[in-house]
């Protein structure tokens, strides 16, 4: 009892305890921890402290509040709720949060991407025309178009970019992303690697078909013979 010469004495209302005899008054549960069970305990003993997912911020409670929806709170014996984090461009939600843990959020794989954030999957890149190569993305990439004058020697993926390589000398390409080179024809040469077509032999001479790759390999036609282009 707080009041002098009292006739009796007050039990502790709930929320508050006191473990020892011939006390003027009753303790509160500080904040982060609820009153249970009875109030002659000492603190440790009555003062419990709030589970995880719950708080509270009043002293001298018999219960905690659970975290709002948006809110979490991993440990116990805490007075505020954290804020859930959100996924980011580029990841993807792998486990949804609960009151006691955040959202986790993980990185798109490579092929895969995520243009908005809170997104709960990645989108495959085509592979035919978009590809993407690194994790974490927001985008696709656009596939490389091989040039004329040149051959694709890593075909495109969605995992990665098609890969091109200029046409060896005596060879030509005329079309884009094309598998293979091709000889230059009869009466024709390539001097250099990447041409998009191979040039005439002078009028008089000829050349064998295959990789001709000079001026050199052209010869002039024999006596009685002739070459007009």
């Amino acid at each position: 009892s707080a009041t002098e010469n009292a006739g009796s004495c007050l039990a502790c209302p709930a929320g508050k305890h006191k473990g020892v005899t011939k006390a003027f008054f009753c303790d509160a549960c500080e904040p982060g921890r609820f009153g249970s069970g009875a109030v002659n305990q000492d603190a440790a003993a009555y003062c419990q402290p709030c589970a995880a997912g719950q708080i509270q911020k009043a002293s001298g409670t018999t219960s905690c509040e659970a975290c709002a929806a948006d809110q979490y709170q991993p440990t116990t014996g805490k007075t505020v709720c954290l804020s859930v984090q959100r996924c980011r461009k580029g990841t993807f939600e792998a486990a949804a949060p609960t009151t006691s843990a955040d959202r986790r959020c993980e990185e798109c794989a490579v092929g895969r991407y995520a243009a908005a954030d809170d997104a709960v999957t990645c989108e495959a890149c085509d592979g035919s025309n978009s590809f993407q190569d690194s994790t974490g993305q927001s985008a696709c990439r656009v596939h490389t178009a091989c040039a004329v004058g040149k051959h694709v020697v890593q075909a495109p993926s969605a995992e990665a970019d098609r890969a091109c390589a200029a046409c060896a000398a005596g060879t030509y390409s005329s079309s884009q992303n094309v598998d293979s080179c091709t000889g230059c024809p009869q009466g024709k040469y390539a001097a250099s690697g990447g041409q998009a077509s191979c040039v005439a032999c002078q009028a008089g001479q000829h050349a064998g078909t295959g990789a001709v790759t000079s001026a050199l390999h052209c010869t002039a036609c024999a006596a009685g013979q002739y070459q007009s282009r």
